[in-house]
């Protein structure tokens, strides 16, 4: 596999991508200034760590991505025809993207603590106990 190549084709699509979203939001909104999405980062990273993407790296998918941003244009949508505050939809988004993080976590943790890699650490701990208890009782 041509590395260099796959790069630029990645390059080449990830700017056709944009200038396709720029046009977009253009239509959408009838403006075309260099700030038009300033503001939209929360939405946009609770979006793609909701739709599964490892804020670590290496692992998502599209198909979750766009789950995200429909459940997070959907949950805007919605909060805004009950006449919430802007303050209150991104207080809401801000604990989405906080939980999505910590459940990320907390999943990892759960599925290490079950797959027996602490089962280890701990049978290490529980012999280095009895070897204390040994060596107290020869004194």
């Amino acid at each position: 596999m041509n590395v260099e190549r796959t790069k630029f084709w990645l390059f080449v699509m990830t700017g056709t991508v944009s200038a396709l979203a720029g046009v977009y939001y253009t239509l959408r909104y009838g403006s075309a200034r260099g700030d038009n999405a300033t503001g939209m980062e929360l939405q946009v990273i609770a979006a793609v760590l909701l739709g599964g993407v490892s804020i670590f790296g290496g692992r998502g998918a599209l198909h979750g991505v766009i789950a995200g941003v429909v459940l997070i244009g959907a949950l805007s949508s919605a909060m805004r025809l009950e006449s919430l505050t802007v303050n209150v939809i991104n207080i809401v988004i801000g604990a989405l993207l906080v939980l999505s993080v910590m459940s990320t976590s907390l999943l990892a943790w759960l599925s290490a603590l079950t797959s027996g890699r602490t089962n280890g650490a701990l049978r290490l701990g529980r012999r280095r106990q009895a070897a204390m208890h040994h060596r107290k009782g020869d004194q």
